[in-house]
């Protein structure tokens, strides 16, 4: 939920493999897609694997069907195999109360896991599936692993500039996904007093378009003492590489009208407030 400030100035089962539970078998990450573009995430040991798994379907009526398996602690077998699933969970799925059955089933192999997973719920004569999808995954610094490439990488972003502070920003590179965005923001606006309008956005799962997103919109906010902020605003994020290391960089941009009843009392406005910032790590 967006949240404003008028300042006036007179003068699913925990993804995370606990490392603390074994430090003489440390997890492996790794990373990848589902067909479809689905993120794969994978924490495995010698003996033991961690999965989040997800997947995308059809459902009666043509629905979507976004689901998948997450969970912990399934026996990995001496060549490299694993598997997972359940049978009867119940659950609901677009307003349909009904059961799912999930099944999993992988090996890995030196710096590679393959696999396939299979989802289905039925709620009487309503139904979805996913059919049998294969997935790969790539141990996280490996050679073949997806989750670079030239313009992003998997992992954390900083980043500020004049007028926003605090950007944090998560990137999924192997699904093309900027996974979440968020950042304080502070704009002038108009009249003889001294009046700023901050606030704090929050933008989760944008696709990336070669190393770009662009998100925006208007909405209504209500600020304190009956007034109420209408905006329209727009936020353009940039992934790329220079001198050889990952940045980001971008813009946000925001108008706004406080009203009072039937009357504007302030209006105020962004240019574009720039922001810039690199890649922290994985």
């Amino acid at each position: 939920m967006a949240r404003r400030t008028l300042l006036l100035i007179l003068a699913v089962v925990a993804l995370a493999w606990p490392t603390s539970a074994s430090a003489a078998e440390p997890a492996q990450r790794f990373d990848g897609t589902s067909r479809g573009g689905a993120p794969v995430v994978l924490h495995l040991t010698a003996t033991r694997a961690s999965y989040d798994v997800h997947v995308r379907g059809r459902c009666s009526g043509r629905t979507r069907f976004d689901s998948g398996l997450t969970g912990r602690g399934a026996e990995i077998a001496k060549d490299g195999r694993f598997a997972a699933g359940a049978d009867g969970v119940r659950g609901t799925y677009a307003g349909h109360r009904g059961r799912y059955v999930f099944l999993l089933g992988a090996r890995r192999q030196a710096e590679t896991v393959r696999g396939t997973v299979r989802v289905s719920f039925r709620s009487g004569g309503f139904s979805c599936a996913t059919g049998t999808v294969p997935f790969v995954a790539y141990l996280d610094g490996s050679r073949g692993a997806p989750y670079r490439d030239s313009r992003a990488a998997t992992g954390r972003y900083t980043a500020a500039g004049d007028g926003i502070s605090g950007l944090r920003a998560s990137v999924f590179e192997p699904a093309r996904r900027l996974e979440s965005v968020s950042f304080s923001w502070r704009i002038r606006c108009g009249g003889k007093d001294k009046v700023f309008l901050t606030g704090r956005e929050v933008f989760d799962a944008q696709t990336l378009i070669r190393g770009r997103v662009v998100a925006g919109g208007r909405r209504s906010v209500r600020l304190a003492r009956g007034r109420i902020s209408h905006e329209a605003y727009r936020l353009e994020v940039r992934l790329f590489v220079a001198g050889g290391a990952y940045r980001i960089a971008g813009t946000w941009r925001l108008r706004s009208a406080i009203t009072r009843g039937d009357r504007v009392v302030y209006r105020c406005s962004s240019p574009g407030l720039k922001f810039a910032g690199d890649f922290r790590g994985p």
